[in-house]
């Protein structure tokens, strides 16, 4: 991912999954870039790591948690209906990747694919992040690499998707 030019995540659900934990980060080497810290918690609602793992759940288990979630608003993107996030998770589950576009901060956007463990739950997200006039003119190509990497990543876990996709 280091080669699209962007800062390239991996995160995870929090504990108390109200959050995303980014748990591994390559910085991008453009002057102007979006970055976060390792360990750093975000809104699972308002970033593209978060509605990627969000989406991708069993429908219970992600139902448990929105009903639990605080909508915060962060910019004036930002998704605080629950049926407007309902609706943008299923175009994400059908999408196959989350395109977060200044729902976190203005001027910022991230691109996520999941990440699924080898009994094919979902357990992260990877994806790319940065300003998002840079990042317009290739969302397309992003989520095309996100979604390879996701599948990557989830493959080195024992993820199969030969044998999910028939579940």
């Amino acid at each position: 991912m280091q080669r699209k030019g962007e800062a390239a995540f991996v995160s995870t659900p929090a504990a108390d999954a109200t959050a995303v934990v980014f748990i591994d980060m390559i910085e991008s080497e453009q002057l102007i870039r979006y970055t976060v810290n390792v360990g750093q918690r975000s809104a699972l609602h308002a970033t593209a790591n978060g509605k990627a793992i969000l989406a991708f759940l069993p429908v219970i288990q992600r139902d448990e948690i929105l009903r639990a979630l605080p909508l915060k608003r962060y910019t004036d993107r930002t998704i605080t209906s629950l049926p407007t996030l309902r609706a943008s998770l299923d175009e994400i589950r059908a999408a196959g990747v989350c395109v977060s576009v200044d729902e976190i901060v203005r001027g910022a956007s991230g691109i996520a694919a999941p990440v699924y463990d080898r009994d094919g739950r979902v357990v992260g997200a990877c994806a790319v992040g940065g300003p998002t006039e840079r990042m317009k003119p290739r969302m397309r190509q992003l989520a095309a690499d996100v979604k390879a990497a996701a599948r990557s990543i989830s493959m080195l876990l024992g993820y199969d998707p030969d044998t999910q996709e028939r579940r």
